[in-house]
């Protein structure tokens, strides 16, 4: 499938104060940027989830929902779990360039929604 050769990890956009940093076998955590009424925004170039799995924590953000929201022009490829650290959240990725879900394990979501450009 064509969709493996974009998945580059998680980069920020470096319009919002979003954090990434990669550990050891390439897990990913997210530091998300603080909530304003209920939900944090975040920005990226690249969104990608890989088998080793990514990490929103939202310990101190303590957002209701997390925005996710590529800015770059490749699909996102879902491939791992995607979590969140700290209070449970609703998690939302839109990707106008599209999303493809290959795995679908998830921990200490309310919710879960992805969108594109119709």
């Amino acid at each position: 499938m064509a969709a493996h050769c974009f998945a580059a990890g998680v980069v920020a956009d470096g319009s919002t104060p979003t954090t990434v940093t990669t550990g050891a076998g390439g897990h990913i955590t997210v530091g998300v940027a603080a909530a304003m009424g209920g939900v944090s925004t975040n920005n990226y170039r690249e969104f990608n989830v890989p088998r080793a799995g990514v990490d929103l924590d939202n310990s101190s953000a303590r957002a209701r929902t997390i925005l996710n929201q590529v800015t770059g022009t490749n699909p996102s490829l879902l491939e791992g779990p995607l979590s969140v650290l700290g209070p449970r959240a609703n998690v939302v990725i839109a990707n106008p360039n599209g999303i493809s879900v290959d795995h679908d394990r998830q921990s200490n979501r309310r919710d879960f929604g992805r969108g594109q450009k119709q």
